[in-house]
């Protein structure tokens, strides 16, 4: 397991709560007011609890053995396989633990290794009868600390517990386990993609003219205040790498929309058996009994040249040749 073993214990955030004096006529109160956060502190389970598994020991063999195996069953060294409660074959198992036992089996630390629990006991995680556990998150070294990690995932406090009774009369947690589900996925996303839009007007950083024609493709944005065409290159690259950064979502849609429109140009070009790819590299548009060469020297073929036109809308020869071909193909009639 990577990444060790986290439990949120108690809520999320400390309590929130309003000082402030009290009028002692309406219990209102008055003047000015503060908001304080509550401390909470520690959180403690009872250091024994009863949950679903069965006793085993490996053989000489090296075989599993299961069947009929007591606390004192010779060979058993205190090993429990936890089961989901009610599963065939486990039964009701008391466990508990203590720092100075490797066994989690409650019968066998009394009975074989015959551990005296003193009243005041004090030791990693237990005071005392309890388990010490402090509000918020804890994380927990899944290598070091397996014995205690494997005890909180089977125990009744655990939300998620499946060894636990799942009778509704037995019901209430302290506790439940911290996973990647708990993650929030869309915010990663979200920053995800305000990287990759920063990334990508940044890598045409040394190319004024190519951020200029992607600050054509967003349009007049209210997010860009008086920028313009008529502004400082660096300028014009500080509010797209800006607007990249917050609105990447938006940045991302604006540029599909561009391309949207230059395919389906193209495909009216097709419609109206004016777009000419019959040579490789070049592509060419028949408007009105006369022949247009859009670009020349391209590095594809065929229906190719179309998807290289997409691909490389914000270069320079693409972007002018793009907008020559929009503009005449909105002359087809």
């Amino acid at each position: 397991m990577s990444g060790g073993y986290v439990i949120q214990v108690g809520n999320e955030r400390p309590g929130e709560a309003i000082v402030a004096q009290v009028n002692k006529k309406t219990g209102e109160p008055v003047g000015p007011q503060m908001k304080r956060y509550i401390p909470v502190g520690t959180h403690l389970i009872i250091n024994q609890a009863r949950v679903w598994g069965r006793r085993y020991y490996m053989d000489k063999a090296g075989k599993k053995v299961t069947d009929d195996v007591e606390f004192n069953t010779v060979g058993y060294k205190g090993d429990i396989e936890f089961m989901e409660w009610g599963t065939a074959g486990g039964y009701a198992i008391e466990i508990r633990y203590l720092p100075q036992s490797r066994s989690l089996d409650f019968e066998f630390q009394a009975n074989v290794q015959k551990i005296v629990v003193p009243e005041n006991q004090e030791g990693n995680h237990v005071k005392g009868a309890s388990i010490v556990l402090s509000a918020g998150e804890n994380k927990f070294d899944a290598k070091k600390d397996e014995l205690f990690v494997t005890y909180l995932r089977v125990h009744p406090q655990n939300r998620g517990s499946k060894s636990k009774n799942p009778d509704p009369a037995i019901k209430g947690y302290k506790y439940y386990e911290v996973t990647d589900e708990h993650v929030d996925q869309s915010s990663i996303k979200r920053i995800e993609t305000s990287v990759d839009a920063s990334t990508f007007v940044k890598n045409l950083s040394s190319k004024p003219s190519e951020i200029k024609n992607l600050f054509k493709i967003m349009g007049d944005r209210p997010e860009f205040g008086e920028t313009n065409l008529l502004s400082g290159d660096l300028q014009i690259y500080k509010v797209l790498l800006e607007y990249a950064n917050a609105e990447a979502v938006d940045f991302f849609y604006l540029i599909g929309q561009y391309k949207s429109g230059v395919e389906d140009a193209f495909r009216k070009a097709e419609s109206y058996k004016a777009l000419d790819l019959t040579k490789d590299g070049h592509i060419a548009l028949e408007v009105a009994g006369k022949k247009h060469l859009i670009i020349s020297d391209l590095k594809a073929k065929g229906e190719g040249m179309v998807q290289w036109m997409l691909d490389h809308y914000y270069e320079d020869d693409v972007f002018m040749a793009t907008q020559t071909f929009k503009e005449l193909v909105s002359k087809l009639k």
